[in-house]
Parts: structure tokens; C-alpha cells; sequence
């Protein structure tokens, strides 16, 4: 690698010189073939497609903004914990920034072009217990505002119905063959190139950091339960739907159970 530019692989093997890529060269080469949330096209994307070239120059792993991506969770856990508001503003700005790291880890991987088994657990690992962080801070946080414990029981409840609606999203939904996904029977709706992926992490997060700032952090618990909930048998039913649809010679294109 170059000291004053980079190299990555091109889909040859080839190695390839980058240096003088364009942003918008390099935001179709990383761009996710499954697409993206809407509000990470609009803020989060072209923020990474800056920071991407210039820590793509260094010898920082995507597994190394996995972990640090986690971090930044478990301590935006302990300040919606907190009874202070000025303490749980500061939300906002930590999950935010781990939000983009979390998304910057992918898109490193794919500038530099490497893949580990390691990173492919890693990631989502790492994503669901940062999410459960959350989670046990506004519960807590609840519970240390109102002094009733139905704010923890809420918090086992969205722990475990938002888990749910990531597995059947996760390890069902994208697992479909394309013909048979949501999407497949509406015309994709793209920003800037990228098909628009509709789903509950960026209102979780965004709204979370939201109800952090306005010094209401609890209310995550009911909110968002409710959210997942419907989330969930909105995907239950879409499920069912397709699944008589699937080739039954092969099942395994169904999830990641068969019989």
C-alpha cells in the first residue's frame, strides 16, 4: 500500500489503485446490494464515504470499530441509567456516533476488501448486546425515576420481542430468494442510487437518542415495545404469506431451519 494512497481488490483479484476515486465512484462500489435505511443514505453514508478513505490509509480493522462501536453503547447504557437530564443528553451524542461507527466497519471491510469469520459473528454479536445495553439503561432508568419495577419486566419484554423481530428480519426475511422478499412486489424505492430498506433500528436508535435528550429516556420501554411488537407480526404475517410460494426442493432458501 501506497503511503500517500490505497489499493484495494478489484472484483478481478486484480489489485486495483483507488487513489483517485470519486465519492460517488466509491459510494457504488461500497454500496450495500441489499440497500440501506433511509436516514444512513441521507447522514450516515456520505459522513463514512469521507472517513472510509482517510482510515482506510491505516492499519485499523473493521473487528477493532466493532468493539469500539460496542463501547460507545455500554456507556450510552449508564447515562440513560441516570436520573440526571444533562447526563442523559450526552446520549445522543454517543449513540450517534456509534451508530456510524457500527455502519463504517462494513463499509472498511469493503474498501479494503477483507473478510473474516471472525468480523462475520463479530458484527452482529456485538450489535445485539450493545442494543441490550441500551435497553437496561432506559429500563433502570425507569425504574430509578418511578421506583416501580414494571420499567424492568418492560425492559425483559423489549429485550426479548426485539430480539425476536431482528432473528425472523435477520435469519427469514433476507434469506428469501429476491422474487419472494417484501420488496419484491413494489417498485424499489432508491435515494441517490441506493434501494431504501425500511426497518425498526434506525427509529430505535434514533428515537431513543431523542427521548435521551428530552430527559424522558424511560419512555424507550413502552415506545418501542410496542414498535417491535407490531414490527414482529408484521413480519410473521408477511412470512407466512411466502411460504407456500418457496421451491420445496429447496428449503434451505427458507431461513436457516429445515426439515
Amino acid at each position: 500500500m501506497s503511503p500517500t494512497g490505497y489499493r484495494a481488490k478489484g472484483t478481478n483479484g486484480d489489485i486495483m489503485n483507488r487513489e483517485n476515486e470519486t465519492i460517488d465512484e466509491l459510494r457504488n462500489r461500497l454500496r450495500r446490494k441489499w440497500g440501506d435505511y433511509p436516514l444512513t443514505i441521507l447522514i450516515i453514508n456520505p459522513i463514512n464515504l469521507r472517513l472510509v478513505r482517510i482510515i482506510g490509509r491505516t492499519d485499523i480493522t473493521p473487528n477493532q470499530l466493532t468493539v469500539v462501536s460496542f463501547m460507545l453503547m455500554v456507556l450510552a447504557s449508564f447515562c440513560l441509567a441516570s436520573v440526571s437530564r444533562a447526563v442523559q443528553a450526552m446520549v445522543r451524542v454517543l449513540v450517534l456516533i456509534a451508530f456510524v461507527i457500527d455502519c463504517l466497519d462494513g463499509d472498511l471491510a469493503r474498501f479494503k476488501g477483507i473478510t473474516s469469520p471472525l468480523g462475520a459473528m463479530l458484527d452482529p454479536i456485538l450489535d445485539r448486546l450493545g442494543e441490550f445495553a441500551v435497553i437496561i439503561g432506559i429500563a433502570v432508568n425507569g425504574w430509578r425515576t418511578t421506583q416501580d419495577p414494571i420499567w424492568l419486566i418492560g425492559g425483559i419484554f423489549l429485550m426479548g420481542i426485539s430480539q425476536i423481530y431482528f432473528y425472523l428480519v435477520d435469519a427469514m426475511v433476507w434469506k428469501l430468494p429476491e422474487k419472494e422478499t417484501p420488496a419484491a412486489s413494489r417498485r424499489p424505492l432508491t435515494i441517490g442510487g441506493t434501494r431504501v430498506r425500511f426497518g425498526a433500528i434506525e427509529p430505535f436508535v434514533w428515537g431513543q437518542a431523542l427521548l435521551a435528550v428530552c430527559g424522558v429516556a424511560r419512555w424507550g420501554v413502552p415506545i418501542f415495545s410496542l414498535m417491535f411488537t407490531v414490527g414482529t407480526l408484521k413480519v410473521m404475517v408477511c412470512l407466512f404469506r411466502r411460504a407456500n410460494r418457496l421451491n420445496s426442493e429447496k428449503p434451505e432458501d427458507f431461513g436457516i431451519h429445515t426439515r
